[in-house]
């Protein structure tokens, strides 16, 4: 009787509580994409988490972040499951479903050829008679799509860009194979996976990296005190700091 006294109590109370004083708490999902994201020590790491966690202070939101495969990741954040994910690219699907905040860093998109093959990308023309990976579906297959469109160049997407660069080593693309990728991706899966005979080749675009917020779980005015915190960390230098440590640039402050 003591126990369903005290329990019905702590409820009255809970309840009395107005909705505005209770503690806020989002949860992210990310993705194993080093060096931007990453699992270390059963906790989410990297650069876009460690931005994302000081958003989170300033905000005064409790937020948890788990390392997921990308489409388990991307598939509970469109469903409302979760309140976000990272990392994104803002094109439109994306807004359809995500409020995709203000950009956070700069990346690239490179091909990269076997080093024996003396190919250096300058010109959509230069794609011609070649056959492609690319991990997808994601936004790198999308932008390559696009970029070799109108060519007779043949892509073949992949389940994971380890497998791209895999097959690209061992010829599996042909004598005019080349790989398209994350620089920065492609680059630290080279040295960790000890993947030889391959090299940068060109950069084919840049483009930014952002945090997506659900739009079935976020106010409209919460995206937009997130995007605030954004900008300030970006004028007052915070941001950049932080990304120089991982040798990345940060996207233009807006």
């Amino acid at each position: 009787m003591l126990l369903r006294t005290r329990v019905a109590l702590m409820l009255a109370i809970a309840l009395a509580i107005p909705a505005h004083a209770q503690p806020r708490r989002w949860q992210f999902a990310t993705e194993p994409f080093a060096p931007y994201t990453y699992e270390q020590g059963g906790q989410a790491a990297g650069p876009m988490v460690e931005v994302l966690v000081e958003v989170c202070q300033r905000m005064k939101i409790q937020c948890r972040i788990d390392v997921l495969p990308w489409r388990r990741a991307l598939s509970a954040a469109e469903r409302g499951q979760i309140d976000g994910v990272f990392t994104v690219v803002d094109v439109p699907e994306r807004r359809a479903a995500f409020h995709v905040s203000a950009p956070v860093m700069e990346a690239r998109y490179t091909f990269f050829a076997p080093t024996t093959s003396g190919f250096a990308f300058q010109r959509a023309e230069d794609l011609r008679g070649r056959t492609i990976g690319v991990y997808g579906p994601s936004a790198s297959s999308r932008t390559l799509q696009a970029l070799a469109e109108g060519t007779d160049a043949e892509i073949s997407v992949e389940v994971d860009n380890p497998t791209v660069l895999r097959k690209l080593q061992a010829g599996r693309y042909g004598p005019q194979g080349l790989a398209f990728a994350n620089e920065m991706v492609a680059e630290a899966l080279i040295a960790d996976q000890s993947i030889t005979g391959l090299h940068a080749a060109g950069v084919a675009t840049r483009f930014n990296y952002s945090f997506g917020l659900s739009r079935q779980r976020v106010p409209e005015a919460d995206a937009r005190r997130f995007d605030a915190i954004l900008g300030q960390l970006c004028r007052s230098g915070w941001l950049q700091e932080v990304l120089s440590r991982h040798r990345m640039q940060a996207a233009a402050c807006q």
